[in-house]
């Protein structure tokens, strides 16, 4: 009699009750925006086919925009992530506090939840949301041209990486020098810029930097395709370039190619 009230008396009974369906979470406007917004992007397809002379070199400027704008896109659509994610990590933190949790564990479970939202590891997802943070509360000409497209994601977060031991008003004052070139450098010239900056804001600090990165030497093994493995080592600058200076060269094994060292610098 309980089972056949509750729909699971037999296999007639399971057919006839209906599976029910999961409460629909009503979604903000800004999530059906997005969604619009990727929906669009994936039916996108650029022209190809096109054989008149007179109308090949146009669409080819014209599939080079596409290219240039499509660029823009993922850097807008990164500065709007990194909003999202800041926006987040404050509003679960207010909702852990509420909710009774200690001040000394609130934050604790953000990354992780970010890090599925990105679809990387929590280490990874905890140092974009440090570089998040630092590029739109500290470095706001760096995070502007991020947004406006003009900037990629991956320089925009170098910035951050080299500024990142400096107090707030030396990092705007980074940012203020910076942003008169920050669109027009590669990541080498970049890097170069921002740490020549960072020792005229703060020499003592820029030498600390590089004495205590001396503790995170290290020696590494990792997998690589076809049953070889990667063998590297952080070291400090004078310990690192003495060694292949001074060493010999071990004997060619039969077979092997002989890259110079200049190719990999």
């Amino acid at each position: 009699m309980f089972e056949s009230s509750l729909g699971i008396g037999g296999p007639s009974a399971v057919a006839a009750a209906p599976l029910a369906e999961a409460p629909t979470r009503p979604r903000s406007p800004e999530t059906e925006t997005l969604r619009e917004l990727l929906d669009e992007l994936r039916s996108f397809q650029p022209r190809t086919g096109v054989r008149e002379p007179s109308v090949v070199h146009r669409e080819g400027a014209d599939q080079i925009e596409q290219l240039r704008l499509l660029e823009s896109i993922r850097a807008a659509a990164a500065a709007a992530q990194m909003r999202v994610a800041l926006a987040f990590a404050r509003d679960e933190g207010e909702r852990q506090l509420r909710s009774g949790v200690r001040a000394e564990r609130v934050g604790q479970g953000i990354p992780e939840q970010i890090a599925l939202a990105r679809r990387e590891s929590p280490a990874r997802a905890r140092n974009w949301l440090s570089a998040a943070r630092g590029l739109i509360c500290d470095l706001p000409q760096t995070y502007a041209a991020l947004a406006d497209g003009s900037l990629s994601e991956t320089r925009a977060c170098l910035v951050a990486r080299e500024t990142t031991h400096l107090a707030k008003p030396e990092r705007v004052a980074v940012d203020a020098l910076l942003a008169p070139r920050v669109t027009e450098l590669g990541d080498r010239q970049l890097v170069a810029e921002t740490r020549t900056l960072v020792y005229r804001q703060d020499p003592a600090g820029f030498v600390a930097r590089q004495a205590a990165a001396e503790a995170d030497r290290c020696v590494s093994i990792r997998p690589a395709p076809d049953a070889m493995v990667r063998l590297s080592a952080l070291l400090p600058l004078k310990s690192g370039w003495r060694p292949t200076r001074r060493s010999p060269r071990p004997p060619t094994p039969p077979g092997a190619r002989v890259i110079p060292a200049a190719a990999g610098r």
